[in-house]
């Protein structure tokens, strides 16, 4: 008769253990989407820095360019969902490091991605969506050509300043 009454526990216990371990594989699922984004977030500045060291300066294609986008677009990266060109922020800083710098001033540029918040996907089954709001993110490295190039067909005549897209 104890057999009867034992009926069942091993489904149970099944389902208990079962919920468990699905949550602590969503978990470390979303832990490494977290941690891709923290990377990518990353890369994106490093990437806008050194696309704004050769393009020119205030070119609206730096931003494009640092969310992996087509220079000629603007808008929400293809990469990184909820993250658009208006979180990224470039500067051009002069040699103390001051931003504001123009023309001859420039020395380092400064792409940084302020605002942006991470939303976990998988844990909102869990009720566990509240956003995460990640570090700004910054890269500065020193001007390049800032988009002037000597001209082939006149190079006595100087540069010749180039858009990047």
């Amino acid at each position: 008769m104890m057999c009867f009454s034992q009926r069942g526990s091993v489904t149970v216990e099944f389902a208990l253990a079962g919920a468990l371990c699905l949550m602590l594989i969503f978990a470390a699922v979303e832990c490494a989407r977290l941690l891709f984004t923290w990377n990518s977030l990353a890369d994106m500045t490093q990437r806008g820095a050194r696309a704004a060291a050769v393009c020119p300066p205030f070119d609206d294609a730096i931003s494009g360019i640092a969310v992996f986008n087509d220079p000629t677009s603007s808008g929400i990266s293809q990469i990184i969902p909820g993250l658009d060109t208006s979180h990224i922020q470039v500067e051009y800083l002069d040699a103390a490091g001051n931003a504001g710098a123009a023309g001859a001033a420039i020395q380092f540029v400064k792409v940084s991605i302020n605002g942006y918040e991470y939303t976990p996907v998988l844990l909102g089954i869990f009720g566990l969506n509240a956003p995460i709001t990640p570090p700004d993110f910054a890269a500065i490295v020193p001007k390049e050509s800032l988009g002037a190039l000597p001209d082939p067909d006149n190079p006595a005549a100087g540069a010749v300043i180039t858009p990047c897209a």
